[in-house]
């Protein structure tokens, strides 16, 4: 797969040329990046952009904001050399932001849509009614009156919501839909 606006997501400096043959290059890691490294890119006229995480729900939120900030673009996920609480946080973000990447290990290339366990595509409405019960707002009347949404909107998009566990069944949100409000706010 090559496209104009390709960002190869590693994890390792081992994988940077392999991103550099496809488009951008985005580093994700909880160290430092060997300075040795950024300078001969630098020289070469690469740009490595370096996303340092610390812990599994920082790494969710800033890869989704990164996902966000980014629209159009085209994501490959390289696992090569991956930690394995790093990768699972990636792929996370990918699959609470609902944008499909393509995931790379060892010779094989799928993407997020195929092993993508989020059923619903989030619109407008579920994100405003998730700020709304993070506000405190948990029934329908008062999401409705709130988001300005008709009430069996309300109804429906919670019922959507709680069946991808984003909403627990007294309408608050789970640890899920907290990570999606970090995301998208």
């Amino acid at each position: 797969m090559e496209s104009k606006n390709m960002i190869y997501i590693i994890f390792s400096e081992k994988r940077i040329t392999e991103g550099i043959k496809r488009g951008r290059v985005v580093l994700v890691t909880e160290g430092e990046t060997d300075q040795r490294i950024k300078n001969a890119l630098n020289a070469l006229q690469i740009s490595l952009e370096v996303i340092k995480v610390s812990g599994f729900d920082e790494t969710v939120v800033k890869i989704g904001e990164f996902i966000i900030k980014n629209p159009g673009s085209d994501f490959v996920v390289d696992l090569n050399d991956s930690e394995p609480h790093l990768a699972v946080a990636v792929l996370t973000a990918f699959f609470l932001t609902e944008i499909k990447a393509y995931i790379v290990v060892g010779n094989e290339q799928l993407t997020t849509a195929d092993i993508s366990p989020t059923k619903i595509s989030l619109t407008k409405d579920h994100i405003n009614i998730i700020k709304t019960i993070d506000g405190g707002f948990t029934s329908i009347t008062s999401i409705a009156r709130r988001t300005g949404i008709p009430q069996t909107s309300v109804w429906r998009r919670i019922k959507e919501l709680k069946k991808e566990n984003i909403v627990d069944d007294s309408n608050h949100l789970t640890y899920k839909g907290r990570l999606l409000l970090k995301i998208f706010s």
